[in-house]
């Protein structure tokens, strides 16, 4: 009789978990850097004083998504230190992929946290400035320390369970010297290659007004 009432029970167990309610799918988002590379005039009066950067790197660390779902807030981190190639766009190591609960989501935020450790540059930009009289000045910029770039998207975002969304996060790195003015640069100190170097410690009036503009047209979009 008690092997009997084991047996019932048993029963009852699996019957249970039989209808419990699968988890909902997620959705794989992966993450792609793009560089808006010219930007200028940088100020509208001259055809002159253009910024165009055609190499260098951006170091981060984690990508942080926010957003609010018909469930609540959801906030993913996905911590991966990667070099992100100005030139390509190109991540090493790759970034991956990051799981996000299926959903529409609204007031979606990236955090992309930059690398900040050792003394080299977590951000470095290289190219050229053309100043007041039309001549190609080479140009160097150099951010090493910890930052938190923000990128709104604009929704509603829809991630669909068990499919891929790509999440493109757009620099515009030029916009950041947008309250630098065309005198700034043009009279900026040059290192004996002729260079102008942007960074702590060279033409560093420059500098904190371009780190203050570090934020400056990051957008995110999801495809």
């Amino acid at each position: 009789m008690k092997k009997l009432t084991y047996l019932y029970l048993m029963v009852g167990v699996i019957s249970i978990m039989g209808c419990s309610d699968d988890p909902a799918p997620n959705a794989q988002v992966s993450y792609q850097f793009d560089f808006v590379k010219t930007q200028g005039p940088i100020d509208s009066r001259v055809k002159a004083n253009t910024i165009e950067f055609s190499s260098g790197f951006i170091t981060v660390r984690e990508i942080v998504f926010d957003g609010e779902s018909a469930t609540g807030s959801v906030s993913i981190t996905h911590e991966q230190v990667s070099v992100i190639d100005f030139a390509t766009g190109v991540s090493t190591p790759d970034l991956g992929t990051v799981l996000i609960p299926a959903g529409v989501y609204t007031s979606v935020n990236l955090g992309i946290e930059l690398q900040d450790e050792a003394d080299d540059p977590t951000v470095l930009l290289i190219g050229t400035y053309i100043d007041g009289n039309d001549v190609s000045v080479p140009i160097r910029f150099e951010f090493n320390s910890g930052e938190v770039f923000e990128a709104n998207a604009e929704g509603p975002i829809t991630l669909v369970g068990d499919q891929t969304a790509l999440a493109k996060i757009t620099y515009a790195p030029a916009t950041w010297f947008s309250a630098v003015t065309p005198g700034m640069l043009d009279n900026a100190t040059r290192d004996s290659s002729g260079t102008i170097v942007i960074s702590e410690t060279s033409n560093a009036n420059i500098f904190t007004l371009v780190a203050d503009g570090l934020d400056n047209a990051t957008e995110a979009v999801f495809q």
